[in-house]
C-alpha cells in the first residue's frame, strides 16, 4: 500500500499534538492533599484494559471492539476542555450546561482536523457514549465508572478532608446509576465495594447500609 497524502497525514499528527495534552490533564481536581493526581490518560488507559478482559473472560452480548474503542476515545475532548470532575458539577460549582457545550465544541473541532472517516467514527463514538442510549454505551458508561471507583481504592482516607469533596458517600455511591443501567456488571461494583467498605472501617468511617442498596 503507497500512502501520499500528506493532508491526512498532516491531520492525523495536528490531532495527535492535541491528544497529547490527555496525559497532562490532572483528574480529581476538587480533591485536596492529593499525592499524584492521575491522567485522563491514565484513567482511559486503565479503563480499555478493564474492557479487553472482562470482555474476554465473560460474554456481555455487546461489540467488543465498539466498546474497546469507546473506552479510548470517550474522554478525548478533556484534550482541550480540561477535566471538570463530578463533584464540580454535582455541587453547581460549574455549570453542566457549560460543560456540554465546551465539550461539542472540542469534539467537532476534533472531527474536524482529522480524515473524515476517522473524525466520524470519533465523533459518532464520544456521541453514543455520552448519550448512553446503546447497550454498547450503557456497557461503557458502566465500566468508566468501575474503573473511577477502583481508583478510589489507591486513594488516602487519612486526614481533615478525608470526609468532603469525594468523601465517603460519593465514593460508595458514584457508580450505582450507571450499574443499574448494565446490571450484568453489578458484581463488578459489589467487589469494590466490599474493598472499599473494608478500608473504610480500617480508618473508623462509618458504612452505611444505603451503600449496599445497589
Amino acid at each position: 500500500m503507497k500512502i501520499s497524502n500528506n493532508k491526512k497525514i498532516s491531520g492525523i499528527f495536528d490531532f495527535l499534538f492535541i491528544a497529547e495534552n490527555l496525559k497532562n490533564t490532572e483528574r480529581w481536581i476538587s480533591v485536596k492533599g492529593l499525592k499524584k493526581r492521575e491522567s485522563s490518560a491514565d484513567h482511559s488507559w486503565k479503563m480499555s484494559l478493564m474492557t479487553m478482559i472482562v470482555n474476554t473472560e465473560f460474554d456481555f452480548n455487546v461489540d467488543k471492539v465498539k466498546v474497546l474503542k469507546m473506552s479510548v476515545v470517550h474522554d478525548l475532548v478533556e484534550a482541550i476542555t480540561g477535566d471538570i470532575d463530578y463533584y464540580l458539577i454535582s455541587t453547581g460549582a460549574v455549570s453542566s450546561k457549560q460543560k456540554v457545550e465546551n465539550e461539542l465544541k472540542a469534539i467537532k473541532e476534533i472531527r474536524k482536523m482529522l480524515p473524515s472517516k476517522i473524525g466520524s467514527e470519533i465523533y459518532d463514538l464520544w456521541h453514543e457514549f455520552e448519550e448512553a442510549k446503546s447497550i454498547d454505551a450503557r456497557f461503557s458508561k458502566a465500566i468508566d465508572r468501575l474503573e473511577t471507583m477502583s481508583h478510589y481504592l489507591s486513594f488516602s482516607l487519612d486526614g481533615p478532608d478525608k470526609t468532603k469533596n469525594w468523601g465517603p458517600n460519593l465514593q460508595a455511591t458514584y457508580g450505582d446509576k450507571a450499574l443499574l443501567e448494565f446490571p450484568q456488571l453489578l458484581p463488578f461494583l459489589r467487589e469494590i465495594k466490599h474493598r472499599l467498605r473494608k478500608r473504610y472501617e480500617k480508618a473508623g468511617i462509618k458504612w452505611f447500609k444505603e451503600y449496599d442498596a445497589v
